[in-house]
């Protein structure tokens, strides 16, 4: 899959060059062994994304090339199942554009909610509410890791609805050593990084780490949902400026990295992302309900409680991988912020 940038012609193209350009293909196409199957056109955002069958990277370039000479500015490989994840059902119209079912043009922007749940039991029994409520709401399971689930809507709307159905559904839940973050990124397929929607879903993690237990969080690309327009009560919703968001993208790279054991200072930070001491901390309170020292602890306590829950190794490996220098230290700091200790979690208990 291939992404064409607007900004990268001398001229904006109009649908029509694009269908100009995409029969060239299909003339020039057999001559590299390539198949072009259908492609979307996002208009506002003058992104347009092809759909092919190739041998190689190189094979599309030359057919582009070849057919009009408009190249793409990236070229992704589609592992096993990952169109049908992601892309849905949607179908092409006559010209192989990619159109919704009430023939409206899909832009192929998609939204990735993202839901962690921690619980004192090791339960199975919510995250199968969660996968049976996101299947009946459209929704499209990416991936289960840990106590983290991620799954993939065609439009924001439909995401926010399932996002609020999740929280209902366990609110009764949420007394009892059971907590719930959400979030909910929106973006395009390919960028200029190498796997499908891979920005939407590095954001939807990170909003989901910000997040406060019980809230919904949704980004600022997420346009096309009006809090007003949602269902139910939107006291537990926020939406992400995109100054927020720009810094979420600058300071969670670093903070991340204190979970493989990296030195972290909140005067680094600041230097880094480019602002005094006494604003980062004010952003990150605001945005975590927690100080720079006190949200990377918990960042390391969430990592570990998902290493756990992996049966990753024996709760010294999990301290150590998950940033604590002392097994002890990580037991008590475990216990005081769960209720419980690791090694109950690796038990099962």
């Amino acid at each position: 899959m291939d992404l064409h940038k607007a900004g990268d012609y001398a001229v904006k193209p109009t649908i029509e060059e694009i269908k100009h350009n995409h029969i060239a293909d299909l003339k020039t196409q057999a001559k590299y062994g390539v198949r072009f199957i259908q492609y979307w056109i996002n208009e506002e955002a003058g992104l347009v994304f092809c759909l092919m069958e190739a041998p190689d990277k190189e094979s599309c370039i030359a057919t582009h090339r070849a057919a009009h000479g408009n190249m793409a500015c990236n070229i992704i490989e589609l592992k096993g199942g990952d169109y049908q994840t992601f892309m849905g059902d949607g179908r092409p119209n006559e010209f192989d554009i990619a159109e919704h079912m009430e023939g409206v043009l899909d832009p192929g922007n998609r939204s990735i909610v993202v839901a962690e749940l921690f619980a004192r039991a090791n339960d199975a029994y919510p995250f199968i509410q969660l996968k049976e409520t996101a299947k009946k709401m459209g929704g499209r399971e990416v991936s289960f890791k840990g106590r983290r689930m991620r799954f993939v809507f065609n439009n924001a709307f439909d995401a926010l609805k399932c996002a609020q159905a999740f929280r209902s559904a366990l609110a009764d839940r949420m007394e009892n050593h059971f907590e719930i973050r959400i979030g909910i990124s929106s973006g395009a397929p390919v960028t200029e990084r190498d796997s499908i929607f891979a920005d939407a879903i590095q954001l939807g993690d990170w909003i989901c780490d910000i997040c406060k237990n019980g809230k919904i969080i949704i980004c600022s690309q997420t346009s096309t949902v009006t809090l007003s327009a949602s269902e139910g009560s939107t006291s537990n919703i926020e939406r992400l400026k995109p100054a927020d968001e720009k810094f979420i993208r600058s300071i969670m790279p670093v903070l991340s990295s204190a979970l493989s054991g990296g030195t972290f200072s909140i005067e680094t930070l600041g230097m880094e992302v480019g602002i005094s001491q006494a604003q980062l901390y004010r952003k990150i309170v605001g945005l975590t309900g927690y100080s720079p020292n006190a949200f990377v602890q918990e960042l390391k306590l969430r990592n570990s409680l998902r290493l756990l829950h992996q049966e990753f190794g024996n709760v010294a490996q999990i301290a150590f991988e998950s940033g604590f220098n002392s097994p002890s230290y990580f037991t008590k700091s475990f216990r005081k912020r769960f209720g419980t200790s690791p090694l109950d979690q690796l038990k099962g208990r």
